[in-house]
């Protein structure tokens, strides 16, 4: 199955920014990240476009990435 852009993402999991944050509060691994994107909502990504999409989330936010 081809990887799952951003905002066919979003159309599965309208909080997805949310979610990952939550995720990444969490201190869940990136691995686990995606495999729960793959899993309970049918989005095809790897850990490194996890890792993309929170970095780009915090850059949203004017936020630190750290």
């Amino acid at each position: 199955m081809p990887p799952t852009k951003r905002a066919d993402a979003e159309a599965k999991v309208p909080d997805l920014a949310g979610v990952l944050a939550a995720w990444k509060a969490e201190r869940l691994p990136l691995s686990e990240q995606a495999f729960r994107l793959r899993t309970l909502h049918g989005v095809t990504v790897t850990a490194e476009t996890v890792r993309t999409w929170h970095l780009a989330d915090t850059d949203a936010l004017g936020g630190d990435a750290a």
